[in-house]
């Protein structure tokens, strides 16, 4: 028993989300396949190869392909890792500790781009790098949770706006066009 929560009973509570995220998929498949976490890795590996470059092409290049990936609806509940954090993010175990070293890793991405973004020129260096991925990270996470609930394109289009507007602000020139890069296959 952890936090008075036996681990089976956190387990089966992201059971019980993962079962509405994927459309009610079989849990088995979903627990014990290994397919489902090779989709989830193909996911990663084309946003990692659309973010071959570096410094602000990268960091322009993960941002437009997460809200691309969430105008693709390919999970209904949006971003399948924020949905499933929100779920755990209060309950200790394996599953939880998982998904925070993913998103460690993900703001961990937007940070080294802005970090080579300064290093080219392209952002002041006096601007704190984990300070824009967080401003950032909290666009894409409201553009999320709005888009989720509205289903219309209009989050979206306010989080590329946000973005662009804190990268100008820090230097970093001209706005990424609205639509630069295509949605990752579902794998």
């Amino acid at each position: 028993v952890v936090a008075g929560v036996a681990r089976i009973g956190v387990l089966a509570r992201l059971v019980r989300l993962v079962r509405v995220v994927v459309r009610r998929r079989p849990v088995v498949a979903l627990t014990r396949r290994r397919g489902d976490g090779e989709r989830r890795r193909g996911v990663l590996q084309r946003l990692r190869v659309l973010a071959v470059g570096r410094g602000l092409g990268q960091l322009r290049t993960l941002v437009s392909a997460y809200l691309a990936y969430l105008e693709a609806d390919i999970y209904p509940g949006g971003c399948f890792f924020a949905s499933v954090l929100a779920e755990v993010d209060t309950q200790p175990g394996a599953v939880r500790d998982r998904l925070v070293r993913f998103l460690a890793d993900w703001l961990g991405r937007l940070e080294t781009a802005v970090r080579d973004a300064q290093a080219d020129g392209a952002i002041d260096p006096a601007e704190d790098p984990a300070q824009i991925s967080f401003e950032i990270e909290a666009a894409l996470l409201l553009a999320n949770a709005q888009y989720i609930v509205s289903r219309t394109p209009e989050p979206i289009e306010r989080a590329r706006r946000a973005i662009d507007r804190r990268l100008a602000a820090a230097g970093a020139g001209t706005p990424a066009p609205a639509r630069d890069a295509s949605p990752p296959a579902p794998g």
